[in-house]
């Protein structure tokens, strides 16, 4: 017996565009919908990635009610042509307008998918297909299998947005985790529920200096449950100052940075794993491991690994917090300019290229120079950095996680760009909105392990 565990993930763009066609009808009928979706697949879970909604138009439905609907079977032949392309799983989606409670699967839902989903597999052959049905407050879902003829339940449904939800299908209960006392001033802040939704989370932290490092150490004494961090650089004399739990025993022996994390990790608790990647992010171990994450974390200092961090946010699903810091001083060594930037980069809303942080110029110049810039700026010397600085700029951006897991301030509605001006000492805040043409977010948009990011050609 298969102990693989379903999952479906989606963004709450698309979730909302789903949940508004599902209940829309003016007269309460059933509607219904597809989703073609890619596919993570990791040691015991395969997470269905939806990459588009295709609800079915009034004008390709045979017949429907309240209890019913038919959908012509040359729209469904155009659904399954699109998913057959890119090998992309088809989740039948449909409404039970008349459920207010808990939901499940009618007999003539039975009747339908034995018919249905067969020829899908015959379609899309080889990959797992699944089937929801939404009643107003619930919902349900199964999966069938590549031979089509078996069925398991779909475990959680992940809505990505501003606030990231994981919801329990009709019928099952989440476990849930033991707190240890340890952590009862946060419990107090965040409740129960927000505290083991840390616990739950994976965390992949790119870059572990001078910002790296003190996001690492605040994950790890939160308690938050896995964190993978990717850093194939060593401790060195230059770095020792502003890199969190290092010494000058560290720097002279030259130890990975990712010693000096595991270090930080074990001295916070001995309950959150720690993986450690000593690979560039580029590298496929380092790539495949990343896409485990839960919530990406981009604290690298060149915009090759900003750009690559954007497309995986944006393959696999997952939310990626993006941290800038340029210090510039004077001729007389004094700061006349020092900002940080904290950036919650959403799939389904405004990416990095999108906002203009990252454009082909910038890279195509960073690889002729093949060198570090510096945080933000482009420099020939190494950037400017105080501890201080770059603690304020990963503190706020460990805060923007907590919001987006715990859910403990009131909802936005989109994504933000915070910015910090060191010298006034304020901030301020800025809806993510794109002021560039872009289409490589869409183009990745939810494709997973259907196509490698090595597929796509970088600029």
């Amino acid at each position: 017996m298969s102990m693989t565990k379903y999952y479906v993930r989606i963004t709450a763009p698309d979730y909302q565009t789903l949940l508004a066609n599902l209940f829309g009808h003016p007269e309460g009928y059933e509607e219904g919908a597809f989703m073609l979706a890619g596919r993570i697949r990791l040691p015991g879970r395969l997470i269905f990635v939806v990459r588009e909604v295709l609800p079915v138009p009034q004008d390709e439905i045979i017949s429907h009610s309240s209890m019913h609907l038919d959908a012509r079977p040359e729209f469904i032949a155009r659904v399954l042509k699109r998913a057959r392309a890119d090998s992309l799983s088809v989740i039948q989606v449909h409404s039970h307008p008349f459920s207010r409670g808990g939901v499940g699967f009618s007999s003539r839902d039975h009747f339908g998918e034995k018919r249905l989903f067969p020829k899908i597999a015959q379609r899309v052959p080889g990959v797992e297909h699944a089937a929801l049905l939404f009643g107003h407050n619930a919902y349900a879902g199964r999966v069938w299998r590549p031979d089509g003829n078996a069925t398991v339940p779909v475990s959680s449904l992940r809505i990505v947005g501003p606030v990231v939800r994981d919801l329990p299908p009709t019928g099952v209960t989440k476990t849930e985790l033991a707190i240890d006392p340890i952590y009862d001033r946060q419990v107090r802040a965040l409740g129960p529920h927000g505290h083991r939704s840390l616990q739950a989370c994976t965390v992949a932290v790119v870059g572990t200096g001078g910002n790296g490092s003190h996001i690492v150490q605040a994950l790890a004494r939160m308690g938050v449950g896995c964190i993978i961090a990717v850093e194939p650089d060593l401790v060195e004399g230059s770095n020792q100052p502003r890199l969190v739990g290092s010494t000058p025993e560290d720097a002279s022996k030259r130890v990975p940075k990712l010693e000096v994390m595991e270090r930080l990790v074990r001295a916070a608790n001995n309950v959150t794993k720690f993986i450690g990647i000593k690979r560039p992010l580029a590298h496929h171990e380092a790539l495949h491991a990343v896409r485990e994450a839960d919530f990406l974390f981009s604290c690298t200092d060149n915009f090759a690994s900003r750009t690559l961090l954007n497309d995986l946010a944006y393959l696999y699903l997952i939310p990626l917090i993006d941290m800038g810091l340029e210090i510039q001083p004077d001729e007389k060594g004094m700061i006349r300019k020092a900002s940080g930037y904290v950036i919650t980069v959403i799939p389904g809303y405004p990416c990095l290229r999108c906002m203009g942080v990252v454009t082909d110029e910038a890279l195509v110049m960073e690889r002729k120079k093949a060198q570090r810039y510096g945080y933000l700026g482009d420099k020939d010397e190494p950037a400017a950095q105080v501890i201080s600085f770059n603690g304020l700029v990963a503190y706020h951006a460990v805060t923007e996680f907590v919001a987006m897991v715990t859910g403990f301030r009131a909802e936005r509605t989109r994504p933000t760009y915070q910015l910090y001006d060191f010298l006034t000492g304020g901030s301020r805040k800025a809806e993510m909105k794109p002021g560039h043409a872009c289409t490589r977010c869409k183009e990745l948009l939810g494709l997973a392990d259907i196509r490698p990011l090595e597929s796509f050609p970088s600029p």
